[in-house]
């Protein structure tokens, strides 16, 4: 099992927990405890209004439970499970990340849906080549989204301290971008 603080982002807090002694000592109102499934973390980015559109997959990049980076986009075929968890939570509407597990066994496991831009909005402008919270206005002003592909895939990579060539800082961290030159190169999943 895995225990996530209530109020956290980034996997910050987050403790594996390895027996059910242990379970016993987290504090119930301050976290949540779930089953741990082994597999390479993804997420997708999602505008939900009128129709659910797919912004981009990713990988997520994680080191101890702690997000650390991403690759926006990485090509995908089938999303069907993905929207349909989606779908089952009304009232969302919006950008919309969802945190996903994909096991040894090619199986999906959603893990959370945020209704809230997440990491990856940051590096959506560089891929696609436009204004991204221009599409996100759109969706809310319940307008057509255009159909769009992306023009180059980047390394979203968090790091501490503030480099020179930083995106964005938040307390000792900051976001750089690199990108990534032979995006048909990268592992199709799903």
């Amino acid at each position: 099992f895995i225990a996530k603080p209530r109020v956290a982002v980034g996997g910050e807090g987050i403790i594996l927990v390895k027996n059910e002694k242990q379970i016993k000592k987290i504090p119930q109102k301050k976290y949540l405890v779930q089953e741990y499934i082994r597999g390479k973390p993804y997420s997708a980015s999602i505008l939900v209004g009128k129709e659910i559109k797919i912004l981009s997959i990713n990988t997520q990049e994680m080191k101890n439970f702690k997000y650390r980076g991403a690759k926006i986009p990485i090509p995908y075929k089938n999303t069907d499970e993905i929207i349909k968890a989606v779908e089952k939570i009304k009232g969302l509407h919006g950008y919309v990340g969802v945190d996903f597990i994909i096991d040894h066994n090619g199986n999906v496991s959603i893990i959370e849906i945020n209704s809230r831009p997440t990491s990856p909005i940051m590096g959506l402008n560089k891929v696609y080549g436009f204004n991204i919270s221009n599409l996100i206005l759109k969706n809310h002003l319940d307008k057509k989204i255009p159909n769009f592909k992306p023009k180059r895939a980047i390394f979203l990579k968090k790091v501490e301290g503030k480099p020179k060539n930083n995106f964005v800082s938040y307390r000792n961290y900051s976001i750089i971008f690199k990108e990534i030159k032979k995006i048909r190169l990268l592992k199709t999943v799903l």
